[in-house]
């Protein structure tokens, strides 16, 4: 009898779907990882980029609390940028800025009209200027920008998470962020008297006002206080009465030259104020005595003992200050207020002089109503509006 033959049962055939599922499975989760990198590193680039957005926002905006005028006031800006800037971080690292490239000097405004430095066609908006204009023409700067980022300039670039993975390890984060200072670089309405910058301020480097006593001026040549031109008309103190008699009101004035005089005859500007000169069209005056008023200041090229002002001259006016017109002197040196009024007190005045009249600087009032501009000096004080523009 034969031996039984084992059968040899036939391998069954390999399925060709097991190997694609799992190269499709290890391609999905590849690009699954992709997206997932991608969208870590995108949400890292958005919350780093809202940090340093926030950091120019305030650095921006603490610049721009500085601008005063002065050169003294953009040197400030710089420094205010950059010590707001270090209170920030972006993701993993203090931010920091080089002032003296990422702090920018300018203007803003709305109209291509109000443009200064620039050449050609200039829009409205920020208009940028040079350190050397800026520098050179302080009064003029309204605005400052403040750039900042994750770009190996300012601060280093932006590791990215996985960002091998996709071909990115690292990314450059930019923001910038315009802001608008204190004080007004127009009005909508101001008296024809200037104000020397060294009458308001107690010396060059500060951008106090003098707030603790009365203003005078006088009818004497060297009383740092002129009579304006807003229009074509000579500086002088006949026009500046008529133009107050008038009940005119010069609006839209900006920073810039005007033609001025010395203040030395104030007899027909007394008779203005106290509304008892020749009156407008219809024969009526209005008083100011007791009223606030604007009156632009005047850089009137005060020595260095911050005295001296020269007014028959263009000058610059570089700012506005209001004021309350507390009294008037007649040419005898008596007190004066409104026709049939009582004299006003003006006892803390020890020597008001003749045809004088008597101000209270208003420190801690609001802002001259201002126009579409911010910056230039600061007139007010305490109410005075900084805000972002950009």
């Amino acid at each position: 009898m034969r031996p039984a033959v084992p059968r040899v049962q036939a391998r069954p055939a390999r399925d060709p779907q097991v190997g694609a599922a799992a190269v499709t499975s290890l391609l999905f989760l590849m690009v699954m990882a992709a997206f997932l990198a991608i969208s870590i590193n995108t949400g890292l680039l958005m919350s780093t980029r809202t940090q340093l957005q926030a950091g120019a926002d305030s650095a921006a905006l603490a610049a721009a609390g500085r601008l005063d005028g002065t050169t003294n006031g953009l040197n400030n800006a710089r420094t205010s940028a950059l010590r707001f800037t270090e209170g920030h971080r972006a993701y993993d690292e203090q931010m920091t800025i080089t002032p003296s490239a990422d702090v920018i000097f300018g203007r803003w405004h709305y109209s291509s009209e109000d443009c200064i430095a620039s050449t050609g066609t200039c829009s409205a908006g920020f208009e940028s200027f040079s350190d050397a204009f800026a520098f050179g023409n302080a009064a003029r700067v309204t605005a400052v920008r403040v750039i900042n980022g994750r770009d190996g300039t300012r601060n280093s670039v932006l590791s990215l998470p996985f960002g091998s993975f996709v071909g990115t390890p690292t990314a450059s984060v930019r923001s910038d962020a315009v802001a608008v200072g204190e004080g007004t670089g127009s009005v909508d309405c101001a008296l024809p008297i200037g104000v020397a910058i060294c009458k308001i301020r107690p010396n060059q480097a500060s951008a106090d006002l003098r707030c603790t006593e009365p203003l005078t001026f006088s009818n004497d040549t060297n009383d740092e206080v002129g009579f304006v031109s807003f229009d074509s008309s000579p500086a002088n103190g006949n026009n500046a009465g008529d133009f107050i008699n008038a009940g005119m009101c010069a609006d839209g004035i900006q920073v810039g030259q005007v033609r001025v005089q010395n203040g030395n005859d104030f007899g027909q500007v007394i008779d203005a104020l106290r509304g008892v000169g020749r009156g407008n069209s219809n024969g009526t005056s209005t008083c100011y005595i007791g009223s606030r008023q604007v009156l632009p200041i005047i850089d009137a090229g005060c020595n260095e003992n911050w005295n001296n002002p020269r007014f028959n001259r263009d000058s610059p006016i570089v700012g506005f200050l209001e004021v309350t017109i507390r009294a008037v002197t007649d040419q005898n040196g008596d007190v004066l207020g409104c026709p049939n009024d009582p004299p006003p007190d003006i006892s803390d005045v020890s020597n008001p002089g003749r045809n004088a009249v008597v101000l209270d600087v208003d420190c801690d009032g609001a802002p001259a109503s201002a126009g579409g501009l911010g910056g230039g000096e600061v007139i007010s004080g305490t109410a005075a509006t900084i805000r972002l523009v950009q």
